[in-house]
């Protein structure tokens, strides 16, 4: 077999490939079957990039998100490449709180996380209302994340200096191109880091739109008229 093998080596190699691919096919399956019916709960990793070397405001900012925006939750089930038989609870309203609070301390030089309105009206040190909200989300069969962000800024006496809505798609990803190949094994990181990569997309359009021309002059002169 060895002389075989050492004569006809491309033939073998053929072979051999085909056996590996049909292995590791096997292997996914089997995976699946093994880990099957299962629920898994997907919330974005940290932001990435976050730059703190730019201008930030003086105002206090209270970033507001209700909590039927906060406790949003997406189920979603019949992903093929990873399972169809499993289901995903996606906490888009976590995950936007998180990135919320990160991307905006990179803005205001200080902020404050807010459930209920009620709690900042009474807070006058406030000088501005952020508004962030996800109007609208989805996750393709090839596990990518597509969403609208809409940001309100609102002035304390709750006049809209701010109002724009971005689209934001989940950029390449390795961890997302792994779970092709290995399905469930790694759906679970797969699904968070396209969560959080299109989180970040839109993320970026806004802050980059907020620090740009006009934008950034109406938040400017807000800090004039209120100190």
């Amino acid at each position: 077999m060895v002389w075989l093998i050492k004569k006809y080596p491309k033939v073998f190699q053929g072979t051999c490939e085909g056996i590996m691919k049909r292995s590791l096919l096997l292997t996914i399956v089997l995976g699946t079957i093994m880990i099957n019916n299962c629920t898994f709960k997907i919330l974005a990793p940290p932001p990435r990039g976050l730059k703190y070397d730019q201008e930030r405001l003086p105002q206090e900012a209270a970033i507001f998100i209700p909590p039927d925006v906060g406790s949003e939750e997406v189920s979603l089930s019949g992903l093929v490449c990873v399972g169809p038989v499993h289901k995903w609870n996606v906490y888009v309203g976590n995950s936007l709180i998180n990135y919320s609070i990160e991307y905006f301390n990179t803005l205001y030089k200080k902020t404050h996380f807010y459930e209920m309105r009620s709690d900042f009206v009474s807070n006058e040190n406030i000088d501005v209302v952020i508004e962030p909200s996800i109007t609208y989300f989805d996750i393709s069969q090839s596990l990518k994340t597509k969403l609208n962000l809409r940001c309100i800024i609102l002035d304390r006496e709750g006049q809209t200096i701010y109002e724009s809505e971005f689209y934001g798609e989940t950029q390449k990803s390795q961890v997302v191109q792994e779970a092709y190949y290995r399905g469930v094994l790694v759906a679970e990181p797969a699904l968070a880091d396209s969560l959080g990569s299109a989180l970040d997309d839109a993320f970026k359009k806004l802050l980059l739109h907020l620090r740009t021309g006009e934008s950034w002059e109406r938040l400017r002169l807000g800090v004039k008229r209120q100190r």
